[in-house]
């Protein structure tokens, strides 16, 4: 193709107010860092935002049976994996959304070994999927951290708490 697609970026989302899991209403502002600064891809039922961070990455789940019912739209996310690589200091960052192929890209050098993540959400297969791979063999290496954000607990006991509106005899 003559003249790809692609929005990119030179840096690393910055860390700022991301972990709205433990958000304090009142106390705190809430991450609006993926609306500016995830690369978002889906395939009309799954979303993901891909936050291309270097020491942890942060991947933001939604889909479409969690929408609100607001006249505006939108979803909520389910869930969020934390990808802890633990790679402070790199060389040669990039991070890119390509408009052509709907994948979201991670590049870098950490220690002399390159680093690729690539992820994409299927239409046919209804999956999200990621590849990383490395430049030298056994590079490749990760905690994997999945969390359920809005669940807070008290007294033992897991609780999701929220607002409940009604218009009529609807609940929204």
């Amino acid at each position: 193709m003559n003249n790809p697609m692609k929005l990119w970026y030179t840096e690393p989302a910055p860390m700022g107010n991301e972990d709205f899991a433990i958000f304090e209403w009142g106390k705190d502002r809430p991450d609006d860092g993926w609306e500016k600064w995830s690369l978002p891809i889906g395939n009309g039922n799954i979303g993901v935002c891909v936050f291309g961070r270097t020491e942890t990455e942060r991947l933001q789940f939604a889909e479409k049976s969690l929408s609100t019912s607001y006249h505006v739209g939108g979803q909520n996310n389910f869930a969020e994996v934390y990808l802890d690589f633990h790679h402070a200091e790199v060389d040669g960052y990039e991070r890119s959304l390509s408009l052509d192929d709907a994948v979201a890209r991670v590049r870098y050098a950490h220690q002399g070994v390159e680093y690729v993540r690539e992820c994409f959400a299927s239409y046919p297969a209804n999956v999200f999927a990621m590849r990383i791979s490395a430049s030298k063999p056994g590079s490749v290496s990760f905690d994997f951290r999945p969390t359920i954000p809005y669940i807070g607990e008290r007294d033992g006991k897991l609780r999701k708490t929220g607002l409940v509106f009604a218009t009529g005899n609807e609940v929204v």
